[in-house]
């Protein structure tokens, strides 16, 4: 019984942690569609990123999220829309 309980408990926390990323990956995305859009993709990408991964403390105490993983999703949202650079 316990393990159930505890197996029940993991794949909820997943499927928080799922739901936040998706809702943090439409935010990072929402937020750079408009970020200085005169410079080169690239360089939007790089200076974008650099300036979340200042904001992550504070969007991590909202969440509820460690800051580090906040971090692996900036660097796996970053590769994703670098896809196109």
């Amino acid at each position: 019984m316990k393990k159930e309980h505890q197996q029940h408990a993991a794949q909820c926390r997943h499927a928080k942690a799922i739901e936040a990323k998706r809702i943090y990956f439409q935010e990072l995305s929402a937020h750079f569609a408009t970020y200085r859009p005169t410079l080169p993709l690239k360089s939007r990408l790089t200076a974008y990123a650099s300036s979340r991964r200042r904001a992550v403390l504070d969007y991590a105490s909202r969440i509820g999220f460690k800051e580090s993983t906040l971090y692996t999703w900036l660097r796996e949202w970053k590769a994703q829309a670098c896809v196109v650079c």
